[in-house]
């Protein structure tokens, strides 16, 4: 987001996000960093590199859930087994660098068993990789994947990942295709060569995740990650920690690229059924 320069109360300021610009009438000061600090245009959330792990079970767990698709009611899930491990990433595409904002956040990818119907649900998602216009996408609404905020405790300990929200994940049916520039990536465990992003697999919403009696709230309901298709054998053992367990894995390759998006609903009060 580009600073936009301060002026007298009364004039119009405008700013510039994932293409999009915005115009907010300047009334005082304060008021404008209220505006500006609240997060309203843009995510602030970082790019996330998820490493596909061999495969582990864990014993089931249940939970139940709300968010953007799922408003009214909670849906209740199973949590399976680990689908993934992601770490913030640092990313360069297009000669821009993408830096992490914090480092501390990790995330945990679970699959989810729920008798949701499969229903399909358009949107319109913008990102890096949409060239910051709308892209249409259709979305199976039947919920995949549970991202939950977590703490690496071995390489590098980590301190626990603090306002980082749980996100429900979808798989996307129908997209226009990824990115055809390859996307330069660093994160804890070193550069990465140039890796080709393929399309995209999975949109996640910030959810309210309810789980022994707890409710997690998101910090940002704004805040969304397109996961896109990425390859790259990689071999690591990570040691983490999280409100559902505590494991360790050996990572495998790196599958996914967590890229943070916005979304705006075409049809939410009539998704199709899934042919």
């Amino acid at each position: 987001m580009k600073n936009p320069s301060l002026r007298r109360p009364g004039t119009s300021i405008r700013i510039f996000c994932l293409g999009r610009h915005y115009h907010i009438q300047q009334v005082g000061f304060s008021l404008v960093l209220i505006i500006l600090l609240s997060g309203g245009c843009c995510p602030k959330i970082d790019h996330f590199l998820a490493y596909e792990p061999v495969p582990v079970h864990i014993s089931p767990e249940n939970i139940s859930f709300t968010d953007q698709f799922y408003k009214e009611n909670q849906i209740g899930a199973s949590v399976q087994r680990v689908a993934a491990f992601a770490n913030p990433v640092e990313k360069v595409h297009n000669d821009t660098l993408y830096k992490i904002r914090n480092r501390d956040h990790h995330l945990t990818a679970y699959y989810l068993e729920s008798e949701v119907p499969a229903m399909d649900r358009t949107v319109l998602i913008s990102n890096q990789f949409t060239n910051k216009k709308d892209q249409k996408i259709v979305v199976d609404t039947r919920p995949i994947w549970i991202l939950v905020p977590t703490q690496k405790l071995y390489p590098n300990q980590h301190r626990p990942p603090r306002k980082l929200s749980h996100f429900v994940c979808y798989s996307i049916r129908q997209s226009g295709g990824g990115s055809t520039e390859p996307v330069r990536l660093r994160d804890e465990f070193g550069p990465h060569s140039p890796v080709s992003v393929g399309r995209p697999m999975y949109l996640c919403n910030p959810a309210t995740k309810f789980h022994n009696h707890r409710k997690f709230r998101p910090y940002n309901k704004r805040d969304h990650l397109v996961w896109y298709q990425v390859e790259e054998e990689f071999q690591q053992q990570v040691k983490l920690e999280n409100q559902m367990d505590s494991l360790k894995l050996d990572l495998r390759k790196i599958s996914w690229l967590g890229v943070p998006s916005t979304k705006k609903e075409l049809d939410p009060t009539t998704p199709q059924e899934n042919p």
